[in-house]
């Protein structure tokens, strides 16, 4: 775990914290899974937030590609009972290995899974350099700065999906004593159109709802949330001046 307080005291005045990250699935073109955190966190308690941590290794600091695989991590996905696996270029290597845990430590039916495919999509992207001693890494990134000067490289992976059977857990888990021991924070799925969320934990029922206004949301999860809805907003616009030059 990390001490957040200690990390912001160590901060020289004006840097950046390098790096988290992480994200949610857009589904259907509508709809994000969200996780409630605990109200007994330091940062963000009680709130709706992505799918996001901090970096585990240098490699990862280094490729800060790499760090999607918190949200792999974070958010497991059903239909009905069966596991869903998601298939997105260029993670593949990073899926098996979580999945492989899942199976070890959950005891989750990995074998049986069924495919869920994935593209990535960018909502605002900067060209973004990494230099350290030498190595240079360069990509497309989409980060979101936070108000305590933390940058979050931030992933939105989108397909197409059974919505009335979809079910979620939360994957975030510690060993102790070889065993897992789950967080088992609440699922959301958050609509874009209506702001309503949809309790879609496993064995929690499938009927809580509640409306997620900004207030009650990460400043992460609200600037990945404006960024789509803006997206969205433009493509509209494109698509319907492209009929009206057609027509």
């Amino acid at each position: 775990m990390y001490n957040d307080e200690a990390l912001l005291a160590s901060r020289p005045k004006g840097e950046l914290i390098w790096a988290s990250g992480g994200g949610t699935y857009l589904l259907n073109n509508r709809y994000l899974p969200v996780v409630q955190r605990s109200r007994d966190v330091r940062v963000n308690p009680g709130k709706f937030s992505l799918f996001t941590g901090r970096a585990d290794n240098t490699e990862e600091l280094l490729h800060p590609v790499s760090l999607v695989r918190e949200l792999f991590e974070e958010l497991i996905l059903f239909t009905g009972h069966r596991l869903y696996r998601p298939v997105c270029k260029g993670t593949g290597p990073i899926i098996d290995v979580i999945y492989n845990r899942l199976k070890t430590y959950l005891g989750l039916e990995v074998a049986a899974a069924k495919p869920l495919r994935l593209e990535q999509l960018f909502c605002a992207p900067k060209m973004t350099t990494v230099i350290n001693h030498g190595v240079q890494w360069e990509g497309l990134l989409d980060c979101h700065v936070g108000s305590y000067g933390e940058v979050n490289v931030l992933f939105v992976l989108a397909g197409e999906i059974d919505i009335d059977n979809l079910r979620a857990m939360d994957g975030e888990y510690h060993l102790r004593d070889g065993k897992a021991i789950l967080q088992n924070r609440s699922i959301y799925l958050y609509d874009l159109q209506t702001a309503i969320g949809k309790n879609i934990t496993v064995n929690c029922g499938g009927c809580e709802q509640v409306l997620i206004s900004d207030c009650l949301m990460s400043e992460h999860l609200r600037h990945l949330v404006r960024s789509i809805k803006r997206n969205q907003t433009l493509d509209r616009i494109k698509h319907s001046l492209i009929q009206k030059t057609t027509n």
